[in-house]
């Protein structure tokens, strides 16, 4: 069997807090992600509870202004393109944040599996396709 150099011994408690730590960065970083969709999701139905009339600032009696109407229609594009962005960067932060959270079991598991790909293999072990 192999035997674990010191330099190896020595390594994994300094690796294992790091990536204890890497596991709160990752859960806090998915948190904000996640808050930020949730901002994004609040603003957006703040923007659609306003009536259209109001917010293109049309007047039931008076003629429609197709300047006043068409600059405060590509206002409120604008404002729907920002949150669009802003809940696909929430997600892509969130996404970060559980891969951050996820790097911490995935450095666990590759210990093990480093150490046994270190020893040689035998002629037996050799996996060919056989037809």
């Amino acid at each position: 069997m192999h035997e674990a150099s010191p330099v190896q011994t020595r390594r994994f408690p300094q690796a294992h807090r790091r990536r204890g730590g890497s596991a709160w960065v990752g859960l806090l970083t998915f948190i904000f992600g996640v808050a930020m969709i949730v901002i994004a999701f609040k603003l957006a139905y703040d923007l659609f509870q306003v009536p259209p009339e109001v917010r293109l600032k049309i007047e039931p009696d008076e003629p429609i202004q197709l300047s006043q109407a068409a600059s405060t229609f590509m206002e409120v594009l604008v404002r729907i393109l920002m949150l669009v962005v802003m809940a696909g960067f929430g997600s892509m932060v969130a996404n970060r944040g559980v891969k951050l959270y996820a790097s911490k079991n995935a450095g666990q598991k590759a210990a093990p599996a480093a150490a046994s790909e270190s020893e040689p293999k035998s002629a037996d072990s050799s996996e060919s396709p056989r037809s």
